[in-house]
């Protein structure tokens, strides 16, 4: 009687270790970011040092928007300064 039930475990125990193995659920893969979600990194010199730089990380959106904002500053500046006459 005693090695029947002790078989029945033996049998039971295996069976579930076998459903747990398989009834694991797929790690899914975190989608890799495409297009403007890309993370790009530079290399900017440190304003005040000729030898330091700093490791700048953003996504190319972001690096997008700050060349369109610094160009229409500098575009700004040009044409503020072209209007206006210089001298005393």
């Amino acid at each position: 009687m005693l090695e029947i039930l002790a078989a029945g475990l033996f049998l039971l125990s295996s069976g579930a270790a076998e459903a747990t193995d398989t009834a694991a659920p797929a790690t899914e893969e975190p989608a890799k970011p495409t297009g403007d979600d890309r993370i790009k990194c530079k290399r900017l010199s440190v304003t005040g040092s000729l030898t330091k730089k700093e490791k700048v990380c953003k996504t190319i959106a972001e690096w997008r928007g700050m060349r369109e904002r610094n160009s229409e500053y500098a575009r700004d500046l040009v044409d503020y300064t072209r209007g206006r006459p210089a001298g005393n």
